[in-house]
């Protein structure tokens, strides 16, 4: 049986590899550190980090560390007011859709032992199910990491939605979220990431609502100047080497992007 063809995405990973046998990707890294003068940010995405994998996302983060600081929303905030980076290495935030257990009990110990803050992206109407994390686990996250909502059901943001499925998708997950933990959310994270998964409709809601911050999935680093409404963030699996996390990371993969950054710019009319 002939095998399915690649898509673009895994070319490029493959083409990453390729990169690292000369080293290429590690010197793109530095290339982008000098080019941004260090100014900027950058966000991967997780999602599930089972236990079998523990031993390669500590080996990401051991990275993370030696190339990245450290973003907290207070980080992320002063970034913006000022547009400037005030550590010495540019920031780094590592992100989790879907609000899953295992992003508690395995991720979780190795934040804290990089001294990393994790930003937990939850759908509010998931909680306690199984596989998911309890709202106890999500309140003791919340001690010193960042919390944001996925929606309430992880709906994807399509046309067609009614204002009443927008305002609870949006609206009350946002208010589940507030309460359980007893202050403001204004973190939001679109769900999906294809290009129809984002609409102008919910964009509006996402905006009426309160929220200051959207994150997105089409890997571009994020700097002074970028719309706190379009913070991308880079695919990352939890049982990639080194090799396809340093590539991810290096800037070259944002141009695979590039073409859907401007269609979803259209899109939501910024």
């Amino acid at each position: 049986m002939t095998a399915a063809p690649m898509n673009k995405f895994e070319l490029a990973r493959q083409f990453g590899k390729a990169l690292s046998t000369f080293k290429i990707d590690l010197a793109l890294l530095h290339l982008q550190k000098v080019v941004r003068k260090k100014n900027y940010i950058r966000a991967v995405i997780y999602h599930d980090t089972p236990k079998n994998f523990s031993t390669s996302l500590e080996k990401h983060f051991a990275f993370y560390q030696k190339h990245f600081s450290p973003v907290s929303k207070q980080d992320l905030n002063r970034f913006f007011q000022t547009g400037h980076w005030n550590k010495p290495k540019p920031g780094l935030m590592i992100t989790f859709d879907d609000g899953l257990k295992s992003n508690f009990e395995i991720a979780l110990p190795l934040l804290e032992k990089f001294g990393f803050v994790g930003w937990f992206f939850i759908p509010t109407g998931l909680v306690d199910a199984p596989g998911q994390m309890s709202w106890k686990e999500i309140q003791k996250l919340d001690q010193n990491h960042e919390i944001g909502c996925h929606t309430q059901s992880h709906l994807r943001m399509q046309e067609g939605l009614s204002k009443e499925i927008l305002q609870k998708e949006i609206g009350e997950s946002k208010k589940i979220l507030e309460n359980k933990l007893s202050h403001p959310v204004d973190l939001f994270c679109w769900v999906g990431g294809e290009l129809q998964t984002y609409t102008r409709s919910a964009h509006n809601m996402i905006q009426k609502t309160g929220y200051h911050y959207a994150f997105m999935t089409n890997s571009k680093a994020i700097g002074p100047k970028t719309n706190p409404y379009f913070l991308d963030r880079t695919y990352v699996e939890p049982f990639w080497d080194i090799k396809e996390v340093t590539f991810m990371l290096s800037g070259m993969i944002d141009l695979l992007y590039s073409k859907k950054r401007r269609q979803i710019i259209y899109q939501l009319g910024f």
